[in-house]
């Protein structure tokens, strides 16, 4: 896996989408498409739901699945 790990330090930050989330996700390479290849070989993760609570599989090498998995939702 050669995506970046410290990435998820920010994730508890963007769940709560306290002000500046969005900045910081695209500072750490998390939610632009033109960073994909850092996320190549990322693994699928399922999460609940933030505001609906069903199961959701993402894919992480996808930049939209991505930002869900950090914020939680769609």
């Amino acid at each position: 896996m050669n995506y970046p790990k410290l990435t998820f330090l920010a994730l508890p930050y963007a769940r709560l989408e306290l002000p500046g989330w969005g900045k910081l996700l695209k500072k750490i390479s998390v939610i632009s498409y033109k960073d994909d290849e850092y996320w190549q070989n990322a693994h699928i993760k399922t999460i609940p739901g933030k505001l609906h609570g069903y199961l959701m599989n993402l894919d992480l090498s996808n930049w939209s699945e991505r930002h869900t998995y950090f914020i939680g939702r769609f």
